[in-house]
């Protein structure tokens, strides 16, 4: 165990973007499938669910990588006039916005894999169901997260070396990731169950 912790030591600084990507990634489907698992009850894994989740959340963190460098160049050193400008522009700008993303990701990508966006008509349902789903949710979202990621973010910067804070950010993430995933798949299903209705009428 200890060969395998300093062997990710030593790849997450020779070559971060892949570790990030790979540590994102695997974080995630931890979080989705234990979601499933513990939460949600599933009986059937959901492969396809948890591969959405996990290659978005790949993707997003080499970007985070990068960004939490830019803002440690603009504001170094980890004192309370450097630290609150961090915190409050990553929570405005990266926060704030992959939460939404990632619901819309998730619509987007099922949908596709389902072929409903084969037709003019199909992208104009899922466009109108994505963004009626952002409008319930969220302002919930969004709410949660700065409860979440503040205080995360804040030992983040303070505690954790560059080249480790994709790999703490994304423990907590593993967490934010199952809750996530259950939003977006909670109002997916009850959008399925509503169409289902309506097309099969009163019996």
């Amino acid at each position: 165990m200890a060969s395998l912790l300093a062997r990710y030591l030593r790849a997450s600084q020779s070559r971060p973007v892949a570790v990030q990507f790979a540590t994102g990634a695997l974080v995630m489907a931890a979080g989705d499938a234990t979601t499933q698992a513990a939460v949600e009850r599933q009986a059937l894994f959901d492969p396809q669910r948890n591969a959405t989740a996990a290659v978005f959340n790949g993707g997003v963190s080499p970007a985070l990588y990068k960004w939490y460098g830019l803002l440690d160049r603009v504001w170094p050193g980890s004192a309370l006039r450097q630290l609150a400008p961090k915190l409050l522009l990553n929570q405005a700008v990266s926060s704030s916005l992959i939460s939404p993303s990632f619901l819309c990701w998730s619509s987007c990508v099922e949908a596709a894999l389902a072929g409903r966006l084969s037709a003019a008509s199909g992208r104009a349902k899922v466009a109108s169901d994505t963004y009626q789903r952002l409008r319930a949710d969220v302002r919930r979202i969004v709410c949660t997260s700065f409860m979440l990621w503040l205080p995360a973010n804040a030992i983040n910067f303070v505690f954790v070396p560059p080249h480790l804070r994709i790999a703490f950010m994304s423990v907590v993430a593993c967490g934010w990731g199952g809750f996530l995933s259950y939003v977006a798949h909670r109002e997916m299903e009850q959008d399925e169950q509503t169409t289902s209705s309506t097309v099969s009428g009163p019996a």
